[in-house]
């Protein structure tokens, strides 16, 4: 594989590709990168043909010699080898939906094409089974769910002799829940892959110098909202997930947002940091004030009850201007 170094700190390399790469090529070069047991993590930029490698420090300059000469030797065969295996894991899943919409598709066809109309009808209250176990189930538990509201469609339909239209809707039903658990099965694969594929190294910029330092010395602020950032959310010191996010970001988040304007994290920080600053600042006069007030007490300056009233005074005083807006 030809390439350039574009940019280099230690232990993280970037390097330019003699062209794009590919969107079926993606994959397969990011699987051959990681089985070099020197890089630790890789990102590949497609559309401007370049990618990053983070690698181990420990050996220093043998490591990255190492690293430069496994680039450079990988090569078409390799990734092939990485896509067939990978192309097979995919097709299977393909299959196996293509397989289930066409047995769906075929047999509702075929049904309204060769299958006599009384026949038919037999056949759709025969299917309305599978609909009306589910409701039933779910009405024994208390729950008027989707299930429920769903035979109870169907069984409108069958009421008023429509029976095509009851066929046709749990025609329908049954091709979305084939897709659906098509995409179900494509989330879980994608969260897994994501889960693995954390990273150990982080670049750190400070006056314009990047620098790889271990992710645990940073802190982090991850903001994402989907299933491919629930990992990073987890993982980071503070996840904040957005307010259209998805239910699994929003819940491994330690904060979600109530709306989508990235502006809030401005606010919050702001917040937060006022918050600090006057929790601090009114422990230190709540601390002065009775300090000084109790001296002067035992001291015989001022009278208890003076005391006294001035130690309400200042707590009022001291709340009232806690009470001052943060923003």
């Amino acid at each position: 594989m030809y390439y350039s170094i574009e940019h280099e700190v230690p232990g993280r390399l970037r390097v330019r590709l003699n062209g794009v790469v590919r969107e079926d090529d993606v994959d397969p070069l990011f699987r051959v990168l990681l089985e070099c047991p020197a890089i630790t993590d890789a990102t590949i930029y497609p559309r401007i043909g370049s990618l990053a490698v983070t690698y181990g420090t420990l050996e220093g300059e043998r490591t990255r010699r190492r690293v430069l000469d496994y680039l450079a030797a990988v090569d078409g065969e390799q990734l092939d080898a990485v896509r067939s295996d990978y192309t097979y894991a995919l097709a299977m899943r393909t299959h196996d939906l293509v397989l289930d919409l066409a047995c769906t598709v075929g047999g509702f066809v075929l049904r309204r094409l060769f299958l006599p109309k009384p026949l038919d009808v037999v056949y759709a209250i025969w299917q309305y089974r599978h609909f009306l176990r589910l409701a039933l189930r779910s009405l024994s538990k208390g729950k008027l769910d989707v299930a429920a509201l769903d035979a109870a469609a169907i069984g409108a339909s069958f009421v008023q002799g429509d029976a095509s239209t009851a066929s046709e809707t749990m025609f329908l039903l049954d091709m979305g829940e084939v897709l659906e658990d098509y995409t179900r099965a494509q989330s879980a694969n994608e969260l897994i892959y994501s889960l693995l594929s954390v990273p150990d190294l982080a670049a750190r910029v400070e006056r314009g110098q990047e620098t790889s330092v271990p992710a645990t010395d940073l802190a982090e602020v991850m903001v994402g909202d989907g299933v491919n950032d629930s990992p990073a959310l987890k993982e980071a010191n503070v996840g904040v997930a957005m307010a259209a996010g998805t239910a699994i970001a929003r819940e491994v988040a330690d904060i979600t947002l109530t709306d989508s304007d990235l502006d809030s994290l401005v606010r919050l920080r702001k917040l937060s940091q006022g918050l600090m600053n006057r929790l601090e600042r009114s422990f230190w006069e709540i601390l002065l004030w009775n300090s000084g007030l109790l001296a002067l007490g035992i001291g015989g300056v001022i009278s208890p009850q003076a005391s006294s009233l001035l130690h309400n005074t200042s707590t009022v005083a001291l709340g009232a201007s806690a009470m001052r807006s943060y923003l």
